[in-house]
């Protein structure tokens, strides 16, 4: 596998398989990279698993939209998922939020979720919002 990194190289652009990688994939995104791009790993259907190392701040629009995975391990220094950030991965499960997470996309939702876990995500972060409002004064 190989990355396309933006040129001062904070930026991973575009997640670029090798041409004999088409059984599932576990990727490890290095902390190197501040931010994840936009679209970097649009259609990448042959990664099922996702390790973001820490260092990574940022996850960009639709990075990993129509994406295979199943799983991502999502750093602590991580502040901000952009919009349509897991856009249509279908068969991802699960998606555990760091604490120090700043921002989240809009619309659409950063996830592929169903009306009932839209609610669920909704009132989580109603809660996480009040509980910091209360813990900050």
């Amino acid at each position: 596998m190989a990355f396309i990194v933006s040129n001062d190289g904070s930026t991973l652009k575009k997640y670029q398989p090798e041409e004999d990688e088409t059984s599932a994939l576990e990727v490890v995104v290095p902390g190197c990279f501040a931010v994840i791009g936009k679209e970097a790993f649009y259609e990448a259907y042959n990664v099922h698993s996702v390790i973001i190392e820490e260092g990574v701040k940022k996850i960009g629009a639709s990075a990993f939209c129509a994406c295979g995975m199943k799983k991502i391990t999502l750093p602590k220094s991580l502040e901000e998922i952009a919009y349509d950030a897991f856009g249509h991965c279908t068969k991802l499960e699960e998606v555990v939020l760091p604490d120090n997470l700043k921002k989240l996309g809009k619309s659409p939702s950063p996830f592929p979720l169903s009306p009932s876990r839209k609610r669920l995500l909704r009132s989580w972060i109603v809660f996480l919002v009040l509980l910091r409002r209360r813990s900050n004064s």
